[in-house]
């Protein structure tokens, strides 16, 4: 339970932080390997915004599927939006259409 309160409290203040510490990165970094969704997608924007580290779209891309694959809606919506943009992908507008439909299925819109 502990572990997963402290995960919790790591991805959230990632998810709002304007910087990230890097003991707080290392830590957002074993929780996405660990198969945490929630942990893949934050680490997802944090390679796509270039928070706390280098941008850089093919990573972010890399986590946006893991977290997608695992349902989350969020990482499906901005994986469909990478493959439309070609940014990380290379641009297929097929798996757009998947990743953003899985997504407009549970609710979330088109940016």
């Amino acid at each position: 339970m502990k572990k997963l309160l402290t995960a919790l409290v790591i991805i959230v203040s990632l998810g709002t932080a304007g910087s990230v510490c890097a003991a707080d990165f290392r830590e957002l970094r074993v929780l996405a390997e660990d198969g945490n969704a929630i942990a893949q997608v934050v680490l997802g924007a944090n390679y796509y915004e270039g928070r706390g580290v280098t941008q850089d779209y093919k990573e972010s891309a890399k986590w946006y599927r893991k977290s997608a694959e695992q349902g989350n809606a969020r990482a499906q919506g901005n994986l469909g939006q990478m493959y439309r943009q070609g940014q990380g992908v290379t641009k297929d507008d097929k798996e757009a259409v998947k990743w953003s439909r899985l997504a407009a299925e549970q609710g979330i819109a088109e940016k």
